[in-house]
C-alpha cells in the first residue's frame, strides 16, 4: 500500500524571461501558494531564445484562480 498522494496541476504562467520567473516564483511564495516551475534548468547559457526555452509555473489545481489572478500583469496579452 502506497502513501503517495498525487496533486493535478496546471500551468499559470509560461515565460522564457528570468526575469518575470524570478518576480512569479517571489509573489506565489509570497501569497503561500505552493508551485513548482517547469523546465527552469534547461535554459541554455546562450542569450538565444527558443521555443524550447519557456519555462513554465505550475500550482495545484485549487489555487490556480487566485495565482493566475495575482501573475497577470506578468502574463503577456496573448496568454489572457
Amino acid at each position: 500500500m502506497s502513501n503517495h498522494s498525487t496533486v493535478d496541476l496546471e500551468t499559470v504562467l509560461v515565460s522564457q524571461s528570468r526575469g518575470t520567473i524570478a518576480v512569479a516564483k517571489a509573489m506565489l511564495q509570497s501569497a503561500g501558494i505552493p508551485f513548482v516551475v517547469i523546465g527552469e534548468g534547461m535554459w541554455p547559457l546562450s542569450r538565444i531564445k527558443l521555443a524550447a526555452d519557456s519555462v513554465e509555473i505550475q500550482v495545484p489545481q485549487e489555487k490556480a484562480d487566485p495565482a493566475t489572478a495575482l501573475l497577470k500583469g506578468l502574463r503577456p496579452s496573448s496568454q489572457t
